[in-house]
């Protein structure tokens, strides 16, 4: 595309040189000039005569401070830059006059930071800029009709914190134009008028931090955008009504910090996203509609600070989320209605501090989480129904400061979780109903700072934990015996503090773990017969636990696999091989230490193995593609 330019650049070199016979084509300064002094500027046809076409850049201005250039008649020669044309940094430069006859610009236009020019006066000569434009803080600046001739921007056109600017009146020449649209913190702009009609932004298009912008109808022919799309900070743009014809966006959606947006009406046809979708701080913002068209997030789904909010209807046909899905902040949210079809999440769900939130209605057929699972600070939250479906995650669950929350019901699904369990803050919690069926702890369990649980008698079908356990400041918890079938893996360290009315801990796992002379244990504040070490290994002693067996992990290859897996053991035992959901599809005797199994029947997922010899086990687990 740029050589596309360059040619079409040097045609109307060519054509104007022609046109100036009594003016010599000739070119100079390959290596550029910079011009500081208004001196400079008046010397320049003496210093330089007959140059027209300038082989390298110019610099009219400094890179910071000012300079005292208040006209640029001695640069009038002038017919071609080949390199950039900077402008910036001349608080006493009024107009450009004196560029009337620059045609074209190979590389990029720079107007910025001069303070007294009021409109651009001296461009109107201008065909083609190879680069990027960029006008930017330009105080007095009023007006860009001057740019009337211009028909090539070949990079991205940039326009910001230009205080007195009112329209884009100038720029509706424009037939090719191929980069990023940016238009931000134009205090006087009230519509994009002048804008040229362009079925596609090649690049980004940002309307941001326009506070008097209310119209958006030049962007009316748009169909799509080949980046990011955002839409912020424009507090009295009432509606998204002229965006009708876009139908896609490369990039990331942005809608964010719009006081006035009540809903997406004009986002209708949008149905695809090529990245994620940020929705923030608009606060009025109602509803959702408008986004209905749209079924897949690639990356991360955003909504925070949208204190109107009552519900998610809008994304009604939402399936996937490739990456985060973050809920945070939402005050008037009750619940998630808007999101049942949501299958599946890619990386992490986060459910953050939405003090309204009274249930989770609307995430009833989510299967899947690839990442974290935290649930966290929500005022009023009771418990997770309706996750009932939920099957899968894959990173760690915090469930911690939701003041509301009396139990885990909605988790039944959960066999198994590939990282740390915290369970934290969590005042009127009464039990851990809801992680009935956890069996597996591929990570640390943290348990802390509940005020009203009593017990853990819903963990008893943990038999795995693979971490640091720790047991904190839990007021009225009396017994660990919820945990006593955990049998295996190994508890790195303990931590078993401040629990008032807690006196018996002598459970099996931690019997091990009081056994193994590396890693730390803090045991102090709890009730006598689990407020010292020493008392816990007395009782250990007394109730007949005897050496726990050894475990290590179990070599599993190919994993992932597709047809068949391979055991490497030099133990003999009890195979057995168990689904996500904690059901047995194999158990047989191991007698030879490789062993290969046909899995190509067997359903995708994840399969947990344990290998149970006489005094030693051995776990691991895998993935079936």
């Amino acid at each position: 595309m740029r050589k596309w330019y360059f040619i079409l650049l040097s045609v109307i070199v060519g054509h104007l040189a022609n046109g100036q016979s009594d003016q010599p084509y000739v070119p100079c300064l390959p290596q550029g000039i910079t011009l500081s002094t208004q001196s400079q500027i008046d010397s320049f046809p003496i210093n330089y005569p007959n140059c027209t076409q300038v082989e390298g850049y110019i610099r009219i201005g400094m890179y910071l401070g000012s300079t005292d250039i208040n006209n640029l008649f001695g640069l009038s020669g002038l017919s071609s830059i080949r390199g950039y044309l900077t402008i910036q940094f001349n608080d006493s430069l009024r107009s450009l006059d004196g560029l009337e006859n620059l045609a074209s610009i190979e590389g990029g236009l720079y107007v910025n930071h001069n303070d007294a020019l009021n409109n651009l006066t001296g461009l109107s000569g201008l065909e083609a800029i190879g680069e990027h434009l960029t006008i930017s803080y330009n105080d007095n600046l009023c007006s860009i009709v001057d740019l009337k001739n211009l028909i090539i921007v070949g990079g991205d056109i940039t326009c910001t914190s230009n205080e007195r600017l009112k329209t884009f009146e100038g720029l509706g020449g424009l037939t090719n134009f191929q980069g990023s649209l940016i238009i931000e913190n134009n205090d006087s702009l009230i519509s994009l008028y002048g804008l040229p009609q362009f079925n596609t932004v090649g690049g980004d298009l940002r309307i941001s931090f326009n506070r008097n912008l209310t119209d958006l109808s030049s962007l009316s022919v748009v169909t799509s955008v080949n980046g990011d799309l955002y839409i912020v900070g424009n507090k009295k743009l009432p509606n998204l009504l002229p965006l009708s014809n876009l139908t896609m966006t490369d990039g990331t959606l942005m809608i964010s910090y719009n006081d006035s947006l009540s809903d997406f009406s004009g986002l209708n046809n949008l149905h695809s996203i090529g990245k994620s979708m940020y929705i923030s701080a608009n606060l009025s913002l109602n509803n959702l509609s408008g986004l209905e068209k749209i079924s897949r997030i690639p990356k991360d789904l955003f909504i925070s600070q949208t204190t109107s909010l009552k519900n998610l209807t809008g994304l009604d046909n939402i399936e996937y989320v490739g990456g985060d899905l973050d809920i945070q902040h939402t005050t008037g949210l009750k619940n998630l209605v808007g999101l049942e079809n949501l299958d599946s999440v890619g990386e992490d769900l986060v459910i953050y501090q939405n003090d309204s939130l009274i249930n989770l209605s609307g995430l009833q057929n989510l299967k899947y989480i690839g990442g974290r699972f935290d649930v966290r600070h929500n005022l009023v939250l009771p418990n997770l129904e309706p996750l009932t479906t939920l099957s899968f995650i894959g990173g760690g669950v915090e469930l911690s400061g939701n003041q509301g929350m009396l139990n885990f019901n909605g988790l039944q699904g959960i066999y198994s979780l590939e990282d740390r369990l915290g369970i934290r803050y969590n005042p009127s919690l009464k039990s851990l109903a809801g992680l009935d069926h956890l069996a597996f702890l591929w990570g640390s369990l943290f348990i802390g700072e509940n005020d009203s649980l009593e017990d853990l008698n819903e963990l008893d079908g943990l038999i795995f934990i693979s971490g640091d356990l720790g047991i904190q400041d839990n007021m009225l918890l009396t017994n660990l015996d919820g945990m006593r079938n955990i049998k295996f893996g190994q508890i790195e360290n303990l931590l078993i503090q401040n629990n008032p009315n807690l006196s018996e801990c002598s459970i099996p796992c931690i019997c091990k773990r009081l056994g193994n002379p590396n890693g730390w244990n803090i045991i102090e504040g709890n009730d006598s017969g689990c407020n010292t070490e020493a008392e816990i290994r007395a009782k250990c002693d007394t109730t007949g636990i005897t050496e726990i067996v050894k475990e290590t992990n179990l070599s599993l290859f190919p994993n992932p696999a597709n047809t068949l897996i391979t055991l490497h053991s030099q133990i003999m035992g009890i195979l057995s091989i168990q689904e996500l959901n904690g059901q047995e599809v194999l158990q047989k005797e191991i007698a030879t230490p490789i062993t290969t199994i046909d899995v190509s029947g067997w359903e995708s997922g994840i399969y947990f193995v344990r290998l149970t010899g006489e005094r030693m086990v051995q776990v691991g687990k895998f993935l079936k593609q």
